[in-house]
């Protein structure tokens, strides 16, 4: 009867520890899926055009900072990274100011680009077709 008694708490004291390592992990995705999202809000407050490229910027020197204790101030380095990687942040980095003279027929150029692309990227993928997969990818390159 005993040793029912004790397998029964040992089973128990068990699942405790399971739920607990459970919880500590999900707290963790649930902290790591907020910060991806004060992230991205910080760069879209600060005109980023390419927020994968930025995004990972700022996560790797927040990954830094935490690793070496330091408060983390993601409006700081969004701006820091914002000055050293202006590429990012669409404009070339200019501050403001009008875009440069054609940017509209290149954008339009660059829509009907994609939309080609596109096209020809769900031929390939219906028809098998290798030719179909080889005008795709020379569409895609921009040749």
């Amino acid at each position: 009867m005993q040793s029912n008694v004790n397998d029964a708490g040992d089973a128990g004291a068990n699942r405790a520890q399971e739920l607990e390592q459970e919880l500590a992990a999900t707290k963790a995705e649930l902290e790591n899926e907020r910060l991806t999202r004060q992230i991205e809000a910080e760069l879209r407050r600060a005109g980023a055009t390419e927020a994968d490229a930025a995004g990972a910027l700022v996560r790797e020197r927040v990954r830094e900072a935490k690793s070496v204790g330091k408060d983390v101030d993601l409006r700081g380095l969004v701006a820091e990274i914002k000055k050293t990687k202006a590429v990012l942040f669409g404009a070339g980095g200019r501050a403001g100011g009008p875009p440069p003279s054609g940017a509209t027929g290149a954008a339009r150029s660059t829509r009907a680009g994609v939309q080609a692309a596109a096209q020809a990227a769900e031929e390939a993928r219906d028809s098998g077709d290798r030719r179909a997969l080889l005008r795709y990818l020379k569409l895609r390159r921009g040749s």
